[in-house]
């Protein structure tokens, strides 16, 4: 049976998603750069697009992605949590947020950009 754009619409606004917190590496001085998404997989993708098209990721990395060239950065991810069905969007991006800081707080600041 056929999916109506509707019903397929519908589909999508209730995936649960795989979330985390993610690092954008620098293999050349081992810097990250730490942040956080409830979707990983689509920022996965995005930093690969952006690394085909040499576009810089983020003004931080900026002065790095000129000095080395995009081939040294790799998007690691560090942890990844899984949206519960009874979390709202909202919650759950608050939840992948938490994670963040809590990862950011135990890191080394010359360890990051």
């Amino acid at each position: 049976m056929i999916k109506s754009r509707k019903e397929m619409a519908a589909e999508y606004k209730g995936k649960l998603t795989t979330g985390g917190v993610y690092a954008i590496k620098n293999t050349k001085n081992d810097k990250l750069l730490l942040d956080c998404t409830t979707d990983i997989v689509s920022m996965k993708n995005r930093f690969e697009f952006i690394k085909k098209t040499d576009t810089v990721f983020s003004m931080k990395l900026q002065e790095d992605w000129k000095k080395y060239g995009k081939e040294v950065f790799e998007f690691v991810i560090i942890e990844e949590i899984e949206q519960n069905e009874k979390q709202t969007k909202i919650e759950y991006k608050k939840d992948v947020e938490l994670l963040k800081e809590i990862w950011v707080e135990n890191m080394k600041e010359n360890e990051l950009y």
